[in-house]
């Protein structure tokens, strides 16, 4: 049967700080590529939101269009209107 040491020697402690400095290099490393990740997917919504707003301002300026070929429309209408009953009341006083 063979004792266990209870104390640490040099060469473990070397070891361990071996190990720590290659467990805090590849935590660095994950963390750029983490960083890079990030940085590629704010660039991807910022994209995407220039679409949006590009969209939604071309919608604003179609909507204003409408909106204006409607109004011209609809003052057109009521000059027609005017007409007509200015016609009938004319034609009907003729009769």
């Amino acid at each position: 049967m063979k004792i266990k040491n209870d104390y640490v020697t040099k060469q473990d402690i070397k070891k361990l700080r071996d190990e720590m400095k290659r467990d805090l290099r590849s935590l660095s490393n994950d963390n750029s590529s983490l960083k890079e990740e990030f940085k590629s997917l704010k660039s991807d919504i910022v994209d995407m939101q220039d679409k949006l707003m590009g969209e939604f301002k071309k919608m604003g300026e179609d909507n204003e269009i409408i909106t204006g070929k409607h109004r011209i429309m609809r003052d057109g209408l009521e000059d027609h209107e005017i007409r007509i009953i200015k016609l009938e009341t004319v034609s009907t006083a003729s009769i």
